[in-house]
C-alpha cells in the first residue's frame, strides 16, 4: 500500500504555497467551493502530478484548492484570502517526517464511488392513446382501435395514433397518410393495401 505524507512547509501553519521557479507559478489547477480541505488533500494524494496542495477560505462560503504539478518551497500569506494554508506531498520512503506532519493512506482516502447512472428514459412512458368524442367523430376507427383488432377501410389520414396498441391486429384498406405513429405498438399487425 503506497504511503502519501503531507507536510506543512517550514513550519508555517498558515500561508499559501508558491512555486520555486517564477516561470511555473501558473502550475497548477484551481477547484473552487470544495466543502472541506479533506477534500482537497484527497484530490492532491490521488493526483501523481501533484506535489503541494493549497487550501484558501476567500469568504464565509467560497473556497479556492489549488493542486500544484511543480516544487513549491516558499510559503507566503494570501492577500485576497481570510485564511489559507499549504501542504507539501511526499510518497513512500522519505525520511525526516516531523512530529506534526499529517499521515494518510490511499486506502483511508479513496474518493466515493460515483452515483448510478441515472434510469434510461422512456419516451413512450407517458403517451396513453385515448382519443377524445371530436376525434372520434371526425375518425369513426379510432373508436375500434385495440390488440387484435382487424380495422378494414379505415380512413385514419393525420388521426393521432401515439401510444394506440395494435399489437396482432390488421389494417386492410386503410388510409394513414400523416398519422402520428409515435409510440404505437405495432408488433405483429398484418398491413395490406394501406396507403401511408
Amino acid at each position: 500500500l503506497e504511503q502519501v505524507e503531507f507536510f506543512v512547509l517550514d513550519n508555517k501553519l498558515k500561508g499559501g504555497c508558491i512555486a520555486a521557479d517564477p516561470a511555473t507559478r501558473g502550475d497548477h489547477d484551481t477547484l473552487l467551493n470544495l466543502r472541506e480541505e479533506h477534500e482537497c488533500k484527497i484530490r492532491c494524494a490521488w493526483q501523481r502530478s501533484c506535489v503541494a496542495y493549497e487550501f484558501a477560505t476567500l469568504t464565509n462560503t467560497f473556497t479556492r484548492c489549488a493542486l500544484h504539478r511543480s516544487p513549491v518551497d516558499v510559503g507566503f500569506p494570501s492577500q485576497d484570502s481570510v485564511s489559507s494554508v499549504c501542504y507539501l506531498k511526499r510518497l513512500d520512503g522519505w525520511t525526516g517526517q516531523p512530529e506534526w506532519m499529517q499521515r494518510i493512506t490511499i486506502a483511508d482516502a479513496t474518493p466515493p464511488p460515483f452515483p448510478p447512472p441515472p434510469p434510461p428514459v422512456d419516451p413512450c412512458e407517458n403517451i396513453i392513446f385515448s382519443p377524445s368524442a371530436a376525434e372520434i367523430a371526425a375518425t369513426p376507427c379510432l373508436e375500434l382501435v385495440k390488440p387484435g383488432a382487424h380495422l378494414l377501410d379505415c380512413k385514419m389520414n393525420n388521426a393521432d395514433l401515439r401510444g394506440a396498441d395494435l399489437t396482432g391486429g390488421t389494417i386492410d384498406h386503410g388510409e394513414l397518410a400523416g398519422a402520428q405513429l409515435q409510440c404505437a405498438k405495432l408488433q405483429g399487425v398484418y398491413v395490406t393495401d394501406t396507403s401511408f
